[in-house]
């Protein structure tokens, strides 16, 4: 029996291998023929075959695509790719990245190079069609795992009067070498999550609360605060006492990045000219100078300086940093020459050839104003001299022989002169004082008015000074720079030319304006090497003489070609745009730029409407909080719809159609209703809705007659 099995075994076996060996062979095998050489292999068309399907197995950044067409396979990745976000668990905490954050996109170049590389069986290990910001996800996730460390700090216990320490705190920061490939792998296989464990590192604080420093930094800030300083000054022949306080040195300790206190240099200033503005003055008598810088015949009461405040300044300063306790007597001036502002400061100049009033308080013009006074052609000229606020009262009716007017303020200063507002007026300054003035008091705009009626009291000085009179033209004169060395590369300037007295319109032409022209303001443009001349003219007129000035420009090119440029400086800083550094030349003033690269990635805001959706499309913007960028994109329409309506009535074999429209435009949408199909009864031979035949209907059998029996 088992001999016979083995026999028939051999008999299948002979029977299948010469039926191998009568087979034909493929359409693409390669034979080779006896006496010819062997053929070569058949070359992979670049083209993509149409419907192309991807091989059983094929995987792309994770996702299965293996039997799928290649549009097909494409859409899935991009679906994948729209709707990915990363959530990265490190050390125990959660993160999630959205990938339009991270600019994850797909390239449709990118999958269709890939597609032809599988088709033409090329290695695509290394192939990605999708990317995104690697350095933006490092970013993020250094600065939210990553806590630097904090220093130690000294602060002031107002409770104790005293500094007191902050105790630092370690940082630390992960082992980002290791964290971010695994991140980057998580992104590339669309891995929406992932866990890692990284190693932590500690990092300690730069400044430490316990090390000798920082203790000798705290030390020497109590030191400033316990040293006292006191100043005997003479006043009035009475001696008073003037003592820097802790409180007020709190304020001008300042501390470095390593705590080593310091007094800061602009604080301790401010107290040293508080010091002498209160207790470093002297009255002296002298000429009053306008604010125009000319002097005048009035004697006025000016206060000299009396305290070298330099000396001051570095006095307190030695004794602070010693910690030397005591009273001194302060450092003193030996020559007494008058400031600039008399009164200690606070007065009302009436300039009346310029027209404008300047109020002064504690040596600050706190106004400028335009005004009118009294009118030079009708001899209602408004009297100069030194003066002092009369009376200061609201609502006032002023009467004369032909006016009888309401003013809202009113601040007499000589007789019936005073200041007041003028709401009757549209123009101030200029002439309008020569032959539209008033009756002798200075008109001023009514805010204005407001403003010096809240800001002086009775007794406040008062300088009127210039003006035209009646006796003939005012001698008019241009003042200003009279000539000017410039270079080829002199970028444009304004001429300082101004008349002496007045403000009336000045005239400029360039003898050589292609050297140097000039425009109708006076700034000067330079064109080339050469020489030139300014000339400014001011116009004769009834109450002022006429005035020339003659301005030389000489230009030249010193450098040639041969410039002799300083260092780089930084004049726009590079950030998410590009900055700009600038060198000039140290001889003739030319500047060369250059760019510099940006450094960052735009820094984006919120998204935010610019434009409503209703009917149209509406529109958001993002801006970049650093550069002004702006981002766009459109808000898909929103539409009033009503409710579906028929159109067409679909029937057995066509389809029909329904439409919604919007309440307010034109908008409408469509959509196709299939057909219904028939309507077959069993029993009935054509169709319910139509006349189509039932092809399943059969017709009835009659019944057979009986036969008579």
């Amino acid at each position: 029996m088992k001999s016979l099995l083995n026999i028939m075994l051999c008999i299948l076996l002979c029977t299948v291998l010469a039926g191998c060996s009568l087979m034909a062979p493929a359409e693409d095998a390669i034979t080779a023929v006896p006496g010819e050489t062997e053929p070569t292999a058949p070359t992979v068309s670049d083209e993509l075959p149409d419907n192309y399907t991807f091989p059983v197995g094929t995987v792309l950044h994770g996702i299965k695509i293996g039997c799928t067409p290649v549009d097909t396979a494409y859409e899935t990745l991009c679906e994948k790719v729209s709707d990915f976000d990363l959530t990265a668990t490190i050390n125990g905490k959660e993160l999630t990245f959205y990938g339009s954050t991270l600019e994850l996109s797909c390239s449709e170049d990118a999958f269709l190079a890939y597609a032809k590389a599988v088709y033409a069986g090329e290695n695509t290990d290394s192939m990605s069609v999708i990317s995104f910001n690697r350095s933006l996800l490092s970013r993020r996730i250094a600065g939210a795992m990553n806590v630097p460390a904090k220093n130690a700090d000294i602060f002031y216990n107002t409770e104790t009067g005293l500094y007191e320490l902050i105790p630092g705190a370690d940082g630390k920061h992960i082992d980002l070498d290791t964290v971010m490939p695994i991140v980057y792998d998580a992104v590339d296989s669309l891995q929406q999550n992932v866990s890692i464990r990284a190693t932590e590192f500690i990092d300690k604080p730069a400044v430490s609360e316990t090390s000798y420093e920082t203790q000798a930094a705290l030390d020497k800030a109590n030191s400033y605060l316990t040293t006292e300083i006191s100043y005997n000054f003479n006043v009035d022949d009475d001696i008073e006492l003037v003592t820097l306080s802790p409180e007020r040195l709190v304020t001008m300790i300042g501390f470095d990045g390593k705590l080593n206190p310091y007094i800061k240099p602009n604080e301790l200033r401010a107290y040293v000219e508080e010091v002498n503005k209160e207790y470093g003055m002297i009255g002296l008598d002298g000429s009053f100078i306008t604010s125009k810088g000319s002097k005048t015949d009035y004697t006025v009461k000016y206060y000299a300086q009396y305290l070298d405040v330099d000396a001051f300044y570095d006095d307190i300063l030695y004794y602070l940093d010693k910690g030397i306790s005591g009273t001194r007597l302060p450092p003193h001036l030996d020559n007494l020459t008058p400031q600039e502002m008399p009164y200690r400061g606070s007065y009302i100049e009436v300039d009346l050839t310029n027209q404008t009033l300047y109020l002064y308080k504690d040596t600050e013009c706190i106004l400028e104003t335009p005004i009118v006074t009294g009118c030079v052609s009708r001899y209602m000229r408004t009297p100069t001299g030194v003066y002092k606020v009369l009376t200061r009262r609201m609502h006032v009716i002023l009467k004369g022989d032909d006016y009888e007017t309401y003013v809202k303020y009113w601040m007499q200063f000589y007789g019936g002169y005073g200041l007041h507002d003028a709401y009757w007026r549209w123009k101030f300054g200029g002439n309008e004082y020569l032959y539209n003035g008033s009756h002798g008091c200075v008109n001023i705009p009514p805010d204005n008015a407001a403003f010096v009626f809240d800001n002086i009291t009775t007794g406040y000085p008062v300088v009127v000074h210039g003006g035209a009179s009646n006796d003939g033209p005012l001698q008019q004169e241009i003042l200003g720079t009279d000539s000017y060395d410039a270079t080829i590369y002199t970028k444009p300037f304004q001429l300082d030319a101004k008349t002496a007295v007045g403000n009336g319109k000045l005239t400029y032409t360039s003898t050589n304006p292609a050297v140097a022209s000039v425009e109708e303001d006076g700034t000067v443009t330079i064109h080339k090497t050469g020489s030139t001349v300014i000339n400014v003219e001011f116009e004769e007129s009834r109450y002022y003489t006429g005035a020339s000035l003659r301005i030389k420009i000489n230009v030249d090119d010193p450098c040639g070609n041969d410039h002799n440029y300083g260092g780089w400086r930084v004049t726009t800083k590079a950030s998410c745009v590009e900055g700009e550094d600038t060198r000039t030349c140290k001889d003739c003033g030319k500047e060369e730029t250059r760019s510099t690269a940006a450094v960052d990635d735009h820094c984006y805001g919120a998204w935010e409407e610019t434009i409503e959706p209703d009917c149209v499309i509406g529109e958001e913007r993002r801006i970049c909080i650093v550069c002004g960028d702006e981002i766009y994109r459109e808000i898909p329409a929103q539409h009033d719809l009503r409710d579906w309506r028929i159109r067409v009535e679909p029937t057995c074999t066509e389809p029909g159609e329904h439409y919604r429209s919007c309440r307010w435009c034109d908008y409408e949408e469509t959509e196709v209703l299939p057909a219904l199909g028939h309507s077959f009864d069993p029993e009935e031979e054509f169709c319910e809705e139509c006349d189509t035949p039932n092809p399943d209907w059969i017709p009835p059998t009659e019944p057979e007659d009986e036969e008579d029996e």
